[in-house]
């Protein structure tokens, strides 16, 4: 995990996830920490979300209906508004290795349950990436 503690300016984030409470209140969470939170919950609103609000930053559930959470990422990768994006699995799954399936689809991994620990801790390290690509 990240060890990242320093201030992370206010990042525009999509939540994607099939379950609404948990996409619902992961974003609040967002927004209560300063950020702009978005959701979508399944694969077309998550590709069509993607293109209205260019996030900075996407947290995606991998088990999706219709759409797994691989697929919409490699969408998500051919699209201009996903360029400098940092793509984000996030899974319950008891499988450790689960997310490196697809090891080109996502920047970074989180657990389900999402800990605030490891959400700003995840949220620093994707900053320091946009950083250093010089995205803004």
């Amino acid at each position: 995990m990240h060890r990242f503690t320093r201030f992370v300016p206010p990042l525009r984030i999509l939540v994607v996830d099939d379950h609404r409470d948990t996409a619902d209140a992961l974003a609040w969470v967002l927004q209560s920490i300063g950020h702009q939170a978005h959701t979508a919950y399944d694969g077309p609103s998550a590709l069509q979300a993607l293109e209205q609000h260019a996030p900075h930053v996407v947290l995606q559930d991998l088990a999706l209906p219709n759409m797994n959470g691989y697929e919409i990422a490699r969408e998500m990768r051919l699209r201009a508004a996903a360029k400098d994006a940092s793509l984000v699995a996030m899974s319950g799954s008891p499988r450790p290795n689960a997310p490196l399936e697809d090891a080109g689809a996502f920047d970074d991994f989180l657990p389900k349950p999402v800990g605030l620990k490891a959400l700003q801790e995840m949220l620093g390290a994707a900053w320091m990436r946009r950083e250093e690509k010089g995205a803004h």
